[in-house]
């Protein structure tokens, strides 16, 4: 998700309407959505899954991403997830009333740390199962995300910006009516 590392341009109407997407996103979240705690359960599942799909492991391989995920999720729930929480709760204490541009841009530095600090953390993992892909696999891994970053090229890089702020905008709003 390369938007995530990308400066946040403030200013202009859609600024507004993004700023209460966001504070209904954070408080929906907050508010208890059932698929939340599934989810967030299930995350190891899912990512291997989607590691699986790009790089196809094999039975020994799986077995150490799997292990190896599992020991990241318990890090993420004991160490991460109290600082997200406690985030998310000054977010959703300040949705209901005006949001300030130095709010939003500072709450989106906080979520770029953790993100960051969740990729540092990965890396390991990473570093640990990439010597053991097969040059098959090595191959397959570099086809998928040179398929993703075309996919990716066209929406954000290769478009208008109007183009890449109505798609942004839609992004939001199916993320809003997701939750």
């Amino acid at each position: 998700m390369p938007f995530l590392f990308t400066p946040l341009r403030v200013g202009g109407g859609g600024f507004a309407v993004i700023c209460r997407i966001i504070g209904a996103a954070c408080v929906l979240i907050l508010g208890g959505c059932s698929a939340v705690v599934p989810a967030y359960n299930n995350a190891p599942f899912a990512i291997h899954w989607w590691m699986d799909s790009y790089a196809d492991f094999d039975a020994a391989q799986s077995a150490r991403v799997k292990a190896d995920l599992a020991q990241l999720h318990v890090w993420h729930r004991k160490e991460d997830l109290p600082r997200i929480v406690h985030m998310l709760h000054t977010v959703q204490a300040a949705a209901p009333g005006e949001l300030r541009a130095d709010q939003v841009c500072a709450w989106y530095g906080e979520g770029l740390d953790y993100v960051r600090g969740f990729a540092y953390r990965s890396a390991p993992l990473i570093a640990s199962t990439a010597p053991t892909l097969k040059p098959a696999q090595t191959e397959r891994v570099r086809r998928e995300l040179a398929k993703s970053a075309k996919t990716w090229r066209g929406k954000w890089l290769d478009a208008r910006p109007s183009e890449q702020i109505d798609e942004r905008l839609d992004k939001a709003l199916d993320n809003v009516k997701t939750w």
